[in-house]
C-alpha cells in the first residue's frame, strides 16, 4: 500500500524555513491529509469484461469513498502472470488483485471444489456455495487467516468448452484416443479423462500452434478464450459440455484492508460487488453473442439439441472427480456441497 501526503499552504514561493514554521505551529490533523492509493494487478485485457469490470471498481471506489482511495489499475500483465500477483498480493507489494480459486487452494484445500466438473448446474448454485457461512464465507476466514488475503466479491467468468478439429463428439467414447490439452492440475486433469479424452498438458501460449499442428487434436476454455485466441481458425467443432464454471475473486492484502477506515471499507466492499455483478452479466450476455461469432466463423456447434448426451459426460466425469475427495479437498466436502444444493 501506498500512503500518500499532501500539505497545502496559501502562498505560492513560501521558503523552506516558512513551510517547516508552519507545520510546527498547525496540528497535525489539520497539517496532514491522507489520500490512500491501492495497486490492483490482473492478467486480461482493459477491452474484455474483466478489464471493463476492474476499471468500474476503481471508479466506483473513488465514488464511494469521496476520492479517499485511489485504485489503479494495471491490466494485461503489467504487474506479472497470475503466480507473480497471487505473491505480490499476499506480500503487499500489490494491493488487489483476480486470482483464480486453484491458485488460492494452496492455501485453502476447500476451494478446489469449486472448479470440479460437473458439481455445479449454473454459477447461481455456485454463488450460493461461496456465499454459504459455513462453505465459501468459513473458506474466506481462513485465506485470511493464513494467507493473508481478504475475498471482496465473486464474480461469473465463464464456462470451459470443448473444441476438436476434425471430430464430432456426441458422448465420451467418441472422445476415445483424442488428444485435448490441458491445464496441469489434477482437476484438470481428472476432468478431460472423464470427457472421455486423454489429458495433455501444454502451456496457453503454444496452444494455436499444437492445434494448428496436430500436437493436440482439441481444447477446452470459455467462449471469450476461444474466440480472442482465434481457435475457430484451426478448430471445426464446438461443443457445448460446459464441464467446468470458472468464478474467480477480487481479493485484497489483509493489511491493506486493515489500514482503510471502516467507512473506506465498506465503499470498496460495496464497489467490488457492484461491479462483480456487472462483469457476470456482461459475461453471461456476451456468451450468447460468442456463440453467433464463432458459428459464423465457420464452428459446427454441437449441443443438447444436436444430440450432445450431457448425462453420459456428467456421469462420466463425476465417476473420475469422486475419488478426488479426501485428497483434493476434505474428505466428505463433495457430498457436502451436494446437500446444499438440493437443499437436504
Amino acid at each position: 500500500m501506498q500512503t500518500k501526503t499532501h500539505l497545502f499552504f496559501s502562498r505560492a514561493g513560501v521558503s523552506a524555513l516558512a513551510v517547516a514554521m508552519a507545520m510546527a505551529a498547525l496540528p497535525a490533523a489539520v497539517a496532514v491529509a491522507q489520500d490512500t492509493t491501492l495497486r490492483m494487478g490482473h492478467i486480461h485485457a482493459p477491452s474484455g469484461p474483466t478489464g471493463r469490470g476492474a476499471d468500474m471498481f476503481a471508479d466506483l471506489v473513488s465514488e464511494y469513498t469521496d476520492g479517499r482511495v485511489e485504485v489503479q489499475v494495471f491490466p494485461s500483465s503489467q504487474l506479472g502472470g497470475l503466480r507473480d500477483l497471487f505473491g505480490a498480493s499476499r506480500s503487499g507489494a500489490v494491493d488487489i488483485a483476480l486470482t483464480p480459486y486453484p491458485l488460492l487452494s494452496d492455501i485453502v484445500p476447500s476451494y478446489s471444489i469449486l472448479t470440479a466438473g460437473y458439481v455445479f448446474d449454473d454459477y447461481d448454485h455456485q454463488l450460493a456455495v461461496l456465499e454459504d457461512p459455513d462453505f465459501g464465507q468459513a473458506w474466506n476466514e481462513q485465506l485470511a487467516d493464513a494467507g493473508g488475503l481478504n475475498v471482496l466479491a465473486n464474480y461469473y467468468f465463464g464456462a470451459r468448452t470443448l473444441t476438436t478439429t476434425d471430430t464430432e463428439v456426441r458422448t465420451p467414447a467418441d472422445l476415445e484416443g483424442i488428444k485435448i490439452r490441458a491445464v496441469g492440475n489434477p482437476l484438470s486433469l481428472a476432468t478431460i479423462r472423464g470427457l472421455g479424452a486423454n489429458p495433455t498438458p501444454l502451456p496457453l501460449s503454444e496452444l494455436f500452434q499444437g492445434l494448428s499442428q496436430g500436437i493436440v487434436d482439441g481444447q477446452e476454455n470459455p467462449l471469450p478464450t476461444i474466440y480472442n485466441q482465434n481457435f475457430f481458425d484451426v478448430q471445426n467443432y464446438l461443443i457445448l459440455t460446459r464441464h467446468q464454471l470458472i468464478p474467480i475473486p477480487f481479493t485484497i492484502n489483509s493489511e491493506s484492508w486493515a489500514e482503510l477506515s471502516a467507512e473506506d471499507q465498506e465503499g470498496v466492499a460495496r464497489a467490488a460487488q457492484e461491479a462483480a455483478a456487472w462483469m457476470t452479466e456482461t459475461v453471461q450476455s456476451e456468451e450468447a453473442a460468442l456463440l453467433e461469432q464463432l458459428q459464423a466463423e465457420g464452428m459446427t456447434v454441437i449441443g443438447p439439441d444436436q444430440g450432445l448426451d450431457m448425462d453420459a459426460f456428467r456421469a462420466s466425469v463425476e465417476a473420475e472427480v469422486a475419488p478426488l475427495d479426501g485428497e483434493e479437498w476434505p474428505e466428505g466436502l463433495l457430498e457436502s456441497v451436494a446437500s446444499l444444493l438440493s437443499g437436504n
